[in-house]
Protein backbone atom coordinates (compact mmCIF):
# COMPACT_ATOMS: atom_id res chain seq x y z
CA UNK A 1 0.00 0.00 0.00
CA UNK A 2 1.58 3.53 -0.99
CA UNK A 3 1.77 5.97 2.29
CA UNK A 4 1.19 10.15 1.22
CA UNK A 5 2.85 12.22 3.37
CA UNK A 6 3.03 16.01 2.65
CA UNK A 7 5.32 18.81 3.96
CA UNK A 8 5.04 22.02 4.16
CA UNK A 9 7.50 23.70 6.56
CA UNK A 10 8.14 26.79 4.31
CA UNK A 11 11.47 24.86 2.69
CA UNK A 12 11.26 25.07 -1.24
CA UNK A 13 13.93 22.77 -1.71
CA UNK A 14 12.61 19.75 1.04
CA UNK A 15 8.33 21.18 0.86
CA UNK A 16 5.61 18.63 -1.23
CA UNK A 17 4.39 15.45 -1.40
CA UNK A 18 6.19 12.28 -0.88
CA UNK A 19 4.84 8.84 -1.58
CA UNK A 20 6.32 5.68 -0.09
CA UNK A 21 5.51 2.07 0.04
CA UNK A 22 4.22 0.96 3.52
CA UNK A 23 5.45 -2.06 4.66
CA UNK A 24 3.11 -4.23 5.74
CA UNK A 25 3.39 -4.94 9.63
CA UNK A 26 4.42 -8.65 10.86
CA UNK A 27 1.81 -9.97 12.36
CA UNK A 28 3.18 -12.30 14.87
CA UNK A 29 0.11 -13.75 16.03
CA UNK A 30 -0.77 -15.21 12.50
CA UNK A 31 0.71 -18.05 11.19
CA UNK A 32 0.25 -20.94 7.64
CA UNK A 33 0.50 -24.54 9.39
CA UNK A 34 2.16 -26.89 7.32
CA UNK A 35 1.51 -30.85 9.10
CA UNK A 36 2.29 -33.94 7.36
CA UNK A 37 0.28 -37.13 7.42
CA UNK A 38 3.25 -38.33 9.62
CA UNK A 39 2.42 -36.02 12.47
CA UNK A 40 5.28 -33.71 11.81
CA UNK A 41 4.32 -29.92 11.32
CA UNK A 42 5.80 -26.68 11.41
CA UNK A 43 4.37 -23.20 11.72
CA UNK A 44 5.35 -20.41 9.09
CA UNK A 45 4.97 -17.06 8.16
CA UNK A 46 2.98 -14.93 6.08
CA UNK A 47 5.76 -14.98 3.71
CA UNK A 48 6.38 -18.29 3.78
CA UNK A 49 2.61 -19.14 2.95
CA UNK A 50 3.50 -16.96 -0.06
CA UNK A 51 5.55 -18.98 -1.35
CA UNK A 52 3.99 -22.10 -0.93
CA UNK A 53 1.19 -20.99 -2.67
CA UNK A 54 3.42 -20.15 -5.61
CA UNK A 55 5.13 -23.07 -5.59
CA UNK A 56 1.49 -24.58 -5.83
CA UNK A 57 0.29 -22.12 -8.64
CA UNK A 58 -0.53 -24.90 -11.11
CA UNK A 59 -1.30 -27.91 -9.33
CA UNK A 60 -2.80 -27.15 -5.94
CA UNK A 61 -6.22 -28.41 -4.34
CA UNK A 62 -7.97 -27.32 -1.73
CA UNK A 63 -10.21 -29.52 0.95
CA UNK A 64 -12.68 -27.72 3.62
CA UNK A 65 -11.35 -29.62 7.07
CA UNK A 66 -15.14 -30.61 8.24
CA UNK A 67 -17.04 -28.47 10.03
CA UNK A 68 -14.31 -25.72 10.99
CA UNK A 69 -12.61 -22.58 9.58
CA UNK A 70 -10.04 -24.51 8.03
CA UNK A 71 -9.01 -25.44 4.38
CA UNK A 72 -6.32 -27.69 3.71
CA UNK A 73 -3.95 -26.33 0.48
CA UNK A 74 -2.15 -29.42 -1.24
CA UNK A 75 -0.62 -30.93 -4.43
CA UNK A 76 -3.55 -31.75 -6.60
CA UNK A 77 -1.12 -34.69 -8.34
CA UNK A 78 -0.39 -36.44 -5.34
CA UNK A 79 -3.91 -37.51 -4.45
CA UNK A 80 -4.14 -40.96 -4.14
CA UNK A 81 -7.70 -42.77 -5.26
CA UNK A 82 -8.93 -45.30 -3.42
CA UNK A 83 -12.91 -47.52 -3.79
CA UNK A 84 -14.10 -43.97 -4.73
CA UNK A 85 -12.01 -42.04 -2.40
CA UNK A 86 -9.22 -39.88 -2.34
CA UNK A 87 -6.87 -39.23 0.10
CA UNK A 88 -3.42 -37.46 0.21
CA UNK A 89 -0.07 -38.72 1.98
CA UNK A 90 2.46 -35.95 2.56
CA UNK A 91 2.46 -32.57 3.42
CA UNK A 92 -0.61 -29.83 3.42
CA UNK A 93 -0.74 -26.17 4.14
CA UNK A 94 -3.75 -25.42 6.18
CA UNK A 95 -5.06 -21.52 6.33
CA UNK A 96 -8.72 -19.99 6.94
CA UNK A 97 -11.40 -19.54 4.75
CA UNK A 98 -11.76 -15.61 4.84
CA UNK A 99 -14.81 -13.31 3.10
CA UNK A 100 -13.19 -13.01 -0.37
CA UNK A 101 -9.62 -15.06 0.71
CA UNK A 102 -7.86 -17.06 2.40
CA UNK A 103 -6.50 -15.90 6.14
CA UNK A 104 -3.66 -16.92 8.79
CA UNK A 105 -4.48 -18.91 11.90
CA UNK A 106 -3.34 -17.09 14.98
CA UNK A 107 -2.15 -18.83 17.76
CA UNK A 108 -4.90 -20.06 19.51
CA UNK A 109 -6.50 -21.89 15.80
CA UNK A 110 -3.06 -23.29 15.40
CA UNK A 111 -4.02 -26.45 17.67
CA UNK A 112 -7.71 -26.31 16.33
CA UNK A 113 -6.05 -26.65 13.13
CA UNK A 114 -3.68 -29.51 14.25
CA UNK A 115 -6.42 -31.28 15.83
CA UNK A 116 -9.04 -30.96 12.74
CA UNK A 117 -6.43 -32.47 10.30
CA UNK A 118 -5.45 -35.32 12.26
CA UNK A 119 -8.79 -36.19 13.00
CA UNK A 120 -9.24 -37.10 9.14
CA UNK A 121 -6.75 -39.12 9.20
CA UNK A 122 -7.00 -42.71 8.05
CA UNK A 123 -4.44 -46.22 7.47
CA UNK A 124 -4.17 -47.02 4.40
CA UNK A 125 -2.28 -50.69 3.67
CA UNK A 126 -0.79 -50.76 -0.28
CA UNK A 127 0.91 -53.80 -1.30
CA UNK A 128 3.13 -54.53 1.63
CA UNK A 129 3.38 -50.86 2.69
CA UNK A 130 0.86 -49.13 5.46
CA UNK A 131 0.85 -45.15 5.72
CA UNK A 132 -1.36 -42.81 7.16
CA UNK A 133 -3.15 -40.19 4.76
CA UNK A 134 -5.56 -37.45 4.78
CA UNK A 135 -9.69 -38.34 3.95
CA UNK A 136 -10.09 -35.58 1.30
CA UNK A 137 -13.55 -34.37 1.32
Amino acid sequence: MKKVEISINLDPANDGVRITEETEKSNKDAHGLVIATNGDYQEVGSQEVARILKRLNDCFDVDCIGNTPFVAVFNSRKVLRNEGHRYLAGSVLIVKEGEESIELLSEEELEKAKMAFISRLVALKMGDSSFSAYEIG
